[in-house]
């Protein structure tokens, strides 16, 4: 993988500063702030690669105007150019130009994505300076990598900033001592990873799937545990979310029913402790959205975590699941109404299935099969419970047909076609379980 180093050059004449960075030991006087920004980028290149490449992207103004040679502005004398600034570093990386139109229309604008795309390579590893970008840009620079790391999978190590506005306008920077001339670079990659973070919640929001919150979440801390040695109360607070967001979506995809409660309660405690912290101040606005999601469920009471389970599923598309985890979620509560609490045993769980048969068929107990027969009392509970709701043999009626023809993968001579006819039909299920289970009793 190469270390590769991206920055614009603009057409302004350069006062001489001193831009500081708490990486930069020695920070030196410089006309151009890709002097500091490529120190930074020299000394975080761990993996040092003979393909490292520092990318210049010019128009053909900056390149008269800044890059072959430049002009002082405190007395309009000629003075060095970048190219010979950035040959005075000695850097271990080749060194390119990249022509780039001034950006005056749309089509100059693609022009200029496309010169920096097609420059960056698979898995490369990128430092950017977008300090003398200009006009749209700074936004470009955001929207390239955004897509350069989709479609070419790299990876942001640094993009810098160096804010020379910070000595003030032109006139009193100039009037400023040059030791006095002190300008900070920013590192603004974390906005870049704002980026990933609200990708990532609208994924767990929208499709209910918590992979990238947990791997960004995992990325973040790992160093910070380092550092700390475990000792970081946010930094495990953050692990903690990672893995309970991985168990929270592995049993909602298996159907973990009585588990997902208890662990979204877990997940937003931790999150209301960790909202406290400075770890991640600038997520709190997407973590308290995630928060949200997840206070639906009580933790404690199955039946009604059942019901917010199934939901989740209906909202997030998990339509499988949905019906799974709703047709056991009324065996649970008629369970729970004849006094068994879970986990339970798998002959409990037949035993209650076929208490609903029982009741349809009002069969004798000599007509009962096993495991039925080994538990006269627990049926005769529920099938008194069953009797006493008029709706619930319906609709679980329907909820077998429509579990088999989707446990079946639609092999079946009276399968459904339309395959957006589950949603429709769970919805529908959903609000008359509620009303069957909780308006009666």
């Amino acid at each position: 993988m190469r270390n590769v180093y991206l920055s614009f050059l603009g057409t302004n004449r350069y006062l001489r500063c001193i831009y500081t960075h708490p990486d930069i030991l020695d920070p030196r006087p410089t006309r151009y702030v890709q002097e500091a920004t490529l120190r930074l980028y020299d000394s975080s290149r761990n993996r040092c690669s003979a393909e490292d490449v520092a990318y210049f992207f010019l128009t053909e103004e900056a390149r008269h105007c800044n890059w072959e040679q430049g002009e002082d502005p405190e007395n309009q004398e000629p003075c060095e150019g970048l190219e010979s600034r950035v040959r005075t570093l000695g850097g271990t990386y080749e060194m390119r130009t990249i022509d780039i139109p001034k950006g005056e229309n749309e089509e100059e604008l693609w022009k200029i994505f496309d010169c920096v795309f097609g420059v960056i390579e698979e898995e490369d590893r990128i430092t950017f300076d977008v300090t003398h970008a200009f006009r749209s840009i700074p936004m470009f620079a955001l929207v390239i990598l955004a897509y350069a790391r989709a479609l070419k999978r790299v990876h942001i190590e640094h993009v810098y900033y160096g804010a020379f506005e910070t000595l003030g306008t032109l006139s009193q920077a100039k009037a400023k001592p040059l030791e006095q001339r002190k300008a900070p670079i920013f590192d603004l990659t974390s906005f870049v990873y704002l980026l990933d973070w609200t990708v990532a919640v609208d994924r767990f929001l929208k499709a209910g799937d918590p992979s990238s919150i947990a791997a960004l979440t995992q990325n973040k801390i790992l160093p910070r545990l380092r550092a700390a040695k475990g000792k970081d109360p946010a930094a495990r607070d953050l692990r903690h979310i990672s893995q309970r967001l991985e168990e929270f979506g592995a049993n909602l995809s298996t159907c973990r029913s009585m588990r997902i409660g208890p662990v979204a309660r877990d997940l937003a405690r931790t999150l209301d402790r960790l909202q406290a912290a400075d770890v991640v101040k600038p997520f709190e606005p997407l973590l308290d959205l995630l928060k949200k999601d997840l206070d639906r469920f009580d933790g404690q009471d199955v039946v009604r975590d059942g019901m917010q389970a199934t939901k989740w599923c209906l909202e997030h598309n998990l339509i499988q699941q949905g019906y799974t985890i709703l047709q056991e979620t009324v065996l649970t509560h008629f369970l729970c109404k004849a006094g068994e609490q879970g986990p339970y045993r798998r002959d409990i769980r037949e035993t209650a299935g076929q208490a609903f048969k029982i009741a349809r068929s009002k069969l004798e107990p000599r007509e009962w099969k096993p495991p039925a027969c080994d538990y006269p009392e627990l049926v005769k509970e529920m099938v008194q419970e069953i009797s006493k709701n008029s709706g619930i043999q319906a609709i679980m009626d329907k909820l077998s047909a429509k579990r088999n023809d989707l446990n079946h993968a639609g092999t079946t001579e009276d399968s459904i076609r339309d395959a957006s006819q589950f949603g429709r039909e769970l919805r529908t299920l959903v609000g008359e379980v509620e009303k069957a289970l909780f308006e009666k009793n």
